[in-house]
């Protein structure tokens, strides 16, 4: 029995092994000399501009990045605008600003039901927000000849991302990886390159024990202190006001701490998501892997972060180098990239 996997070397007839293509990866070649200027300047704009600038910044960003990548030999290029790409993503800016002071409005009043609803409504908008922007770069993003094509409409995104957004919180987080991996194979179900489907076929099981252990140390850890300092705080007369004073400083640092260190700590689940989603990820005779650990998406963010702690924001650019570089080391391709596009 045979399947797709088979290893040409095992066949007993040389000649009726089929041809292995070799693995390449995307070539970037941004200068980031070049690219930490751009960035600066345009951050600096952005906030001149009390953020009126933000949207010309990313499509400036964006068209750095298509400019300076390319697959194989064939490049890619963008034709999005600046105007268009406003003209998506604004509705749901706008939507997301006004759904947030009526949540405030909801804190103010204490009507916690509708505190409920807009916080929902809020998180759903914001996401929308950054699908109808993926959307717009992808279906103005060709590789070579060959256009990409994501024919999903925003609010069929939206309703599965709130349905696994609810299951995500009744399951107080155990349905995050299953969520996760819906969403990806219903985009990527609705891409195309040229004539070209994409599909998916992936796995819970390779990612769920990572998701569960990053998910729960910082739980769990956060928990130990509540209780290690809650009699401290519980307000007894008995004890010291300077003291419980203290002790809700510390409380309030070591949660913070504890908060930061589970974002960081979700890089392994993050990159062992990612190895999935490429795993299963098909289009033609095209196949995709992911090389990167936790530990580099760890060091990215760890870098990145400081980069724009340290710069007040103006590395954004030196950040966006080091993360296009790195995508581009950690990505594998196989498969015959002109038969796809060509075809």
């Amino acid at each position: 029995m045979t399947d797709a996997s088979h290893d040409p070397q095992s066949d007993m007839t040389p000649a009726a092994a089929p041809t292995k293509t070799k693995a390449f990866k995307p070539v970037y070649t941004g200068e980031l000399p070049n690219l930490a200027r751009l960035g600066a300047i345009n951050a600096a704009l952005s906030v001149v501009s009390l953020g009126g600038y933000f949207a010309k910044a990313q499509t400036d960003l964006c068209l750095w990045g298509v400019r300076h990548l390319r697959l194989g030999k064939i490049p890619l290029s963008y034709t999005g605008s600046m105007i268009a790409f406003v003209r998506q993503v604004l509705p749901f800016g706008a939507a997301a600003a006004v759904t947030a002071l009526l949540l405030h409005w909801s804190v103010v009043s204490m009507n916690y039901l509708l505190f409920f609803v807009f916080a929902i409504a809020l998180y759903g908008l914001i996401y929308a927000g950054f699908y109808a922007a993926l959307r717009f770069r992808l279906n103005h993003l060709k590789l070579g000849g060959a256009a990409f094509a994501l024919q999903l409409e925003v609010w069929r995104y939206m309703l599965l991302f709130m349905k696994r957004a609810f299951f995500n919180l009744v399951s107080f987080g155990y349905a995050i990886p299953k969520s996760d991996l819906e969403k990806w194979a219903l985009v990527a179900s609705r891409l195309q390159l040229g004539g070209t489907r994409f599909t998916f076929t992936g796995s819970v099981k390779p990612v769920f024990w990572t998701h569960l252990i990053s998910l729960g140390l910082p739980l769990i850890l956060g928990l130990t202190f509540i209780l290690m300092l809650g009699p401290v705080l519980s307000g007894d007369p008995a004890i010291d006001q300077q003291r419980i004073a203290a002790s809700q400083q510390v409380l309030t640092f070591l949660l913070y701490c504890t908060l930061i260190c589970g974002a960081l700590g979700r890089s392994w689940y993050q990159a062992e998501l990612r190895a999935e989603c490429l795993r299963g990820l098909r289009c033609g005779n095209l196949r995709f892997r992911s090389t990167a650990t936790g530990h580099d998406l760890f060091k990215l963010r760890v870098v990145n972060w400081m980069i724009l702690a340290v710069t007040l924001g103006l590395g954004w650019g030196i950040a966006k180098h080091r993360t296009l570089e790195f995508y581009a080391r950690t990505i594998a391709v196989q498969g015959d990239i002109e038969a796809v596009t060509a075809a």
